[in-house]
């Protein structure tokens, strides 16, 4: 029984996971807009704006699973929760959660900022989970990318959202 037991809370956690999941990633493709751009899973399709991207999957049943990339207001973001600007790409990222926690009871699991400065994020939201990644630029003007999906089964996809934000020179 011992040895059943990682086996069966294994599948238990895997069951338990609601929502669609997630096929296999079979390749990326790149969409740009003026001041970024976003590599995104083949199998989805995205409108674009002046400053924004928006993704969803390309499967009439999969309803729950979206992305979106866009310029941001790092300062307003920190002022919206008290803090003061300028502020390192950290507490942008800590204050974006507070603010998504305080709307909609979303908890954060997990930062880390990366070499290059952005910081990647991840947490609970709506029932399911939210992967973030932000970029401050040097004249305080921020890029960010979201995904939001019902279970970790969208993980991978989320890591090509979250590795191919690049900002234009």
């Amino acid at each position: 029984m011992r040895r059943l037991l990682p086996f069966v809370l294994l599948v238990a956690v895997a069951c338990g996971a609601g929502g669609a999941q997630a096929p296999a990633v079979t390749g990326t493709d790149l969409v740009c807009v003026e001041s970024f751009c976003a590599s995104h899973p083949n199998g989805w399709s995205f409108a674009t704006g002046t400053d924004f991207i928006g993704f969803q999957v390309d499967d009439a049943e999969v309803v729950d699973v979206v992305a979106n990339a866009a310029v941001f207001d790092p300062q307003g973001v920190v002022e919206a929760v008290g803090g003061t600007w300028p502020a390192p790409t950290r507490e942008v990222s800590e204050a974006f959660w507070q603010l998504l926690a305080e709307g909609s009871g979303a908890s954060l699991d997990e930062i880390v900022v990366l070499d290059d400065g952005s910081v990647r994020s991840r947490g609970g939201f709506d029932g399911g989970v939210l992967w973030h990644r932000m970029i401050v630029n040097s004249d305080g003007s921020g890029i960010g990318v979201e995904m939001r999906a019902p279970n970790s089964s969208w993980e991978p996809h989320a890591d090509v959202f979250l590795n191919g934000l690049v900002v234009q020179p």
